[in-house]
């Protein structure tokens, strides 16, 4: 295979041509026209370009005796072409603007693609509780090494959840699309969520606003309250606790990119506790089929 282009037959047939041709020219003038010819072709084509491409290329530069009565100002010679120079530049001009467009929209996703790795995730925004209703029981809370836990008793058969107001720090909308696969909640059941959009200057009770399933987008630098939730089918055994301390979620960034989220709850944590069973208060009824226990039905 050889290694340079003007070796290839249909390229060494056209330089001969071309050679031909240009005894008519000076020397000098020949000269240069031959060395913008063998670079244009080096340029314009690989060393083991195919004959189809090669004709094309060829084709492009037209006849060489064209280019040499172009370059001697000779249009005797039937319709003569642009001179072989100013060709050439044109064309180099077009192979550098679609290199330039390629560049910069290279340059473009490269520059999203490094904002949206170094975006910063969803935060909390400081506000936080049970919801109205679902706590399921007496609140106790404890505050142990800078983490503060709300603990409330399992309600068997009943809706629980609790609310978490977020921000979005970011420069991008983040859109809260789902839950990763087998997010489970605290009592071992399918979780829920929904959000709503606040203002800061005018926040209200979070049971005040309009809620949303997901899919769910927090503008840039925006604020939404996230309610979690489930049915509590968990019959664990007596004074177990469960909690949580953060929001896991899948988001899209900016309407790009899907990234998994962990969202700490900033020193606050959620906890259901199983209270002891005695013969006024049993947590879970008799009789529970399996599905209900094991948390896979109802």
């Amino acid at each position: 295979m050889s290694s340079d282009v003007l070796d290839v037959p249909l390229v060494q047939e056209y330089r001969r041509r071309l050679l031909a041709a240009m005894r008519r020219l000076p020397a000098a003038e020949a000269a240069r026209l031959h060395e913008q010819i063998d670079a244009h072709l080096r340029d314009a084509l690989p060393p083991d370009a195919v004959d189809g491409d090669v004709r094309e290329v060829l084709r492009r530069l037209g006849p060489p005796e064209d280019l040499v009565a172009a370059s001697a100002g000779d249009e005797t010679a039937g319709t003569v072409r642009p001179g072989p120079f100013r060709r050439l530049r044109r064309m180099r001009r077009r192979s550098l603007a679609l290199l330039a467009v390629s560049l910069c929209v290279a340059g473009v996703l490269l520059g999203w693609g490094i904002d949206y790795a170094t975006s910063p995730s969803l935060v909390t925004g400081g506000t936080f509780g049970w919801w109205p209703g679902q706590a399921g029981g007496p609140e106790t809370t404890t505050t142990i090494g800078g983490l503060t836990q709300s603990a409330v008793p399992f309600a068997f058969g009943k809706t629980q959840g609790f609310y978490v107001a977020l921000h979005n720090p970011s420069g991008w909308s983040q859109t809260i699309v789902g839950l990763p696969p087998y997010t489970p909640s605290m009592a071992n059941s399918p979780l829920h969520i929904r959000l709503a959009l606040f203002d800061t200057d005018h926040q209200d009770s979070p049971t005040s606003y309009r809620y949303h399933e997901l899919p769910f987008t927090i503008p840039p630098g925006g604020y939404a309250f996230l309610h979690e939730y489930w049915t509590t089918y968990d019959c664990t055994s007596a004074g177990v606790t469960t909690s949580t301390d953060r929001a896991i979620v899948r988001v899209r960034v900016g309407g790009l990119f899907t990234r998994r989220e962990t969202i700490p709850f900033a020193g606050m944590a959620f906890a259901l506790v199983a209270p002891p069973d005695t013969p006024k208060h049993q947590h879970c009824p008799t009789n529970v089929p399996e599905s209900i226990v094991l948390g896979t039905g109802k």
